[in-house]
């Protein structure tokens, strides 16, 4: 047992600082572009490697602080992140984005960001007319989400697109979140001394919900959301469970918070209402409790203020104070005056007369589907854990309206709902911290269900799979047989609902980028590129154009809106048309 326990340790150990290296990474690359944005200075290409040196100082120092310091660890905290990170980049450089969003201002951001756009000092329509007979013949309105949305992501995107002549490589920031999250899971349940099988079970099933895995090929950003939602709230069990790392869980809780900041409007507001409530909780223990670490609760709260004067001024600069500045709202367009109404036309069009607790009923116990208000069609309730064939084609899209969480998930509900109803008693009575902690995010939960209008769509609701998790924690508290057979069928369940998205996506991903590399190889056999002008069409999803662009290197390359018409031929779906102009 203390042999075991020993290597429990180490494992611990060696995952919370290989989480440090990756997550620091991605902070440090942040923090150097939008200072130089501040500069007049855009993305450059040597920004990514002096992230990978920071991080690699960071990391060290704060190994040789512990006295850790070994061949061993160098090798597993440092050398081996760095060699997954380099392998990953040329992986997703190879796999195309299949997405609406992701083709559309996803990519026209990350794009434009690459080619030198400043967000900070000018909007992307004025450096698109900067290009003169080159410029981009969309509209405004194309631009406005890249102009105005919190742009972390297509900051880091751009970093490693810069790099590599790539706009698709950047998708590797949801491989490194999901690496992220799962070590600092894992190393969190060893450090308590919970089994090899539960920590790794848990870990992986924290780390892969629907929403997640369904869009790790894609540019979409909600699966990040998820993803920093939940390593916010594995924080806070570190906080109370683990005393060694103190400052460096502090830390992660600062980049963590930085990051969730400036992924989403969404996710600026879920991470403040979540921080909000367990400081609450920090007060009244502040307060009532002689044996609390008042110390503690000092340093964290002058972290989160810090978080968020980085994360608000310094990363997210270019978004709200700007907002604020030229809209009059931080979250314009979103809100403030001229705000964007987008969830209308993407509701299903009876959801006009539900109530938000009805909307929400429907939506997460039927069968699954994917229908907006142009449909006039209503989703049909099912038999819990029932699947239906309708359902698996669904299984490949990345936001699914009704049931977007998976075809098993209304009844993993079900049971979680009913095991966190059985065992509250017990759980408060035998480890009434354990209970409390478990309880804010449940409440959170359900309160915003009631208060909120759009939270059943799957996609804008992480905290829903807070019930789910909770549910796991309490059952593994059980030694008896019957509360690990549940315990276990509910891990099966869950996995095999997320792992049918898995297939779903991989294949999709697959099918879009065998057909997209076919017609790039057709275009290349029938023009060459001594005779061909190639005039890509931005008249719909212009941001598809940087997927291929450097596929065309030894081409002229132009584009312009062009009626369909025309000759031409489609490159990558309905994403990118292209035609040949003879010079």
């Amino acid at each position: 047992m203390v042999k075991s326990g020993r290597v429990k340790e180490k494992v611990a150990m060696y995952a919370f600082y290989v989480a440090i290296f990756f997550l620091s990474f991605i902070l440090f690359n942040l923090l150097i572009s939008t200072i130089f944005f501040i500069f007049n200075v855009g993305i450059q290409s040597w920004y990514v490697p002096c992230s990978f040196v920071l991080s690699t100082v960071l990391t060290v120092l704060l190994m040789k602080r512990r006295g850790i310091i070994k061949k061993s660890s160098i090798l597993i905290c440092i050398v081996l992140p760095i060699l997954i990170t380099c392998g990953l980049i040329p992986l997703n450089s190879k796999i195309y984005d299949y997405t609406y969003d992701g083709n559309s201002y996803h990519k026209l951001t990350i794009g434009m960001m690459m080619d030198g756009w400043n967000p900070l000092m000018e909007t992307e329509e004025e450096f698109n007319e900067k290009k003169g007979e080159e410029k981009m013949d969309i509209s405004g309105l194309e631009f406005k989400w890249g102009d105005y949305y919190a742009k972390a992501s297509h900051i880091f995107a751009a970093n490693i697109g810069k790099m590599t002549g790539s706009v698709e490589s950047g998708k590797i920031l949801n491989d490194l979140s999901l690496a992220i999250l799962f070590l600092l899971v894992l190393a969190l349940c060893l450090y308590i001394k919970k089994s090899w099988t539960f920590s790794v079970l848990f870990a992986f099933v924290m780390v892969t919900p629907t929403t997640v895995v369904s869009q790790l090929l894609t540019n979409y950003v909600d699966g990040l959301v998820y993803l920093y939602m939940f390593l916010l709230v594995t924080l806070f069990f570190w906080f109370e469970y683990v005393k060694e790392y103190k400052e460096e869980v502090l830390g992660v809780f600062f980049a963590t918070l930085v990051i969730l900041i400036n992924i989403k409007f969404s996710s600026f507001a879920y991470a403040g209402i979540l921080c909000a409530v367990y400081y609450g909780w920090y007060i009244y223990r502040y307060k009532k409790e002689k044996k609390f670490d008042k110390e503690f609760f000092k340093r964290f709260s002058w972290t989160a203020f810090a978080a968020v004067v980085v994360g608000v001024f310094v990363v997210g600069l270019s978004v709200y104070p700007k907002n604020l500045v030229t809209h009059g709202h931080p979250f314009y367009p979103l809100m403030g005056e001229g705000k964007v109404d987008i969830m209308t036309e993407n509701s299903p069009d009876y959801f006009k007369s539900k109530s938000n607790i009805e909307k929400f009923f429907i939506a997460t116990f039927s069968k699954m589907d994917n229908f907006s208000e142009i449909d006039n069609k209503e989703a049909e309730l099912k038999i819990p854990f029932a699947v239906y064939e309708s359902e698996i084609e669904r299984t490949k899209e990345c936001d699914s309206r009704i049931s977007g969480n998976g075809v098993f998930f209304g009844g993993i509900l079900i049971v979680s709902i009913f095991v966190i109803l059985i065992c509250a008693r017990k759980v408060f009575i035998r480890n009434r911290k354990l209970f409390i902690m478990l309880t804010l995010p449940i409440l959170m939960t359900i309160v915003m269900i009631i208060t909120m209008s759009d939270v059943w769509w799957a996609r804008y609701f992480p905290q829903l799979h807070f019930i789910v998790f909770a549910a796991l924690i309490i059952l593994d508290m059980y030694k008896n047989e019957f509360a690990r057979a549940i315990l276990y069928t509910l891990f099966s369940l869950i996995i095999v609902n997320n792992m049918i998205f898995v297939g779903g996506a991989i294949t999709k991903s697959y099918d879009y980028t065998k057909d997209t590399n076919k017609m790039i190889l057709a275009y290349h056999t029938i023009y060459g590129p001594d005779d061909c002008r190639v005039i890509f069409s931005t008249k719909k999803f212009p941001g598809g154009f940087y997927s291929i662009r450097n596929k065309f290197d030894k081409y002229e390359v132009g584009y312009e809106s062009f009626d369909e018409s025309v000759e031409y031929m489609r490159i990558m779906g309905n994403e990118v048309t292209a035609r040949c102009e003879k010079k």
